[in-house]
């Protein structure tokens, strides 16, 4: 019961995130786990009163979904741009936001990549501290 308040909890933090309005999100890591449903992890997050990151999903689809070539692409262009994020490889990062801009089929992720192109274009005129992990922090409840 405490790991579902826990996930209610980021959920609705994540809920009230602007650049996620228009993207299906949930904290699903059960589901994905599972096998039940297709998504994709764009986002780690903590939020206020917390120190582990919880892994932030985009709910995709059923399970069918994840067997499609459409899918496959999207989720290998995501992390490849989340490793050149976290990498602080600004330049892989959009290329890699590019290519899944135009993709066929890019499940709406529009939000998702907005939300990473203007990081990335923040961190390259103000770059992130040495210490930081990639994890974005809510300061807000």
């Amino acid at each position: 019961m405490r790991r579902l308040v826990g996930v209610l909890t980021v959920a609705l933090a994540i809920e009230a995130m602007p650049s996620f309005a228009s993207a299906q999100t949930a904290a699903a890591k059960t589901m994905n786990a599972q096998g039940t449903v297709s998504a994709v992890s764009p986002e780690s997050i903590t939020v206020k009163g917390k120190t582990e990151p919880e892994s932030v999903y985009a709910l995709l689809g059923d399970k069918e979904v994840s067997e499609s070539q459409a899918f496959k692409t999207t989720a290998a262009l995501m992390q490849e741009m989340l490793a050149c994020y976290r990498n602080r490889d600004w330049t892989g990062a959009e290329q890699a936001l590019e290519r899944a801009r135009l993709a066929p089929e890019h499940f709406s992720l529009d939000a998702v990549y907005d939300m990473y192109h203007e990081r990335i274009h923040t961190f390259r005129s103000a770059p992130p501290p040495e210490t930081w992990d990639g994890v974005y922090a809510f300061e807000k409840k």
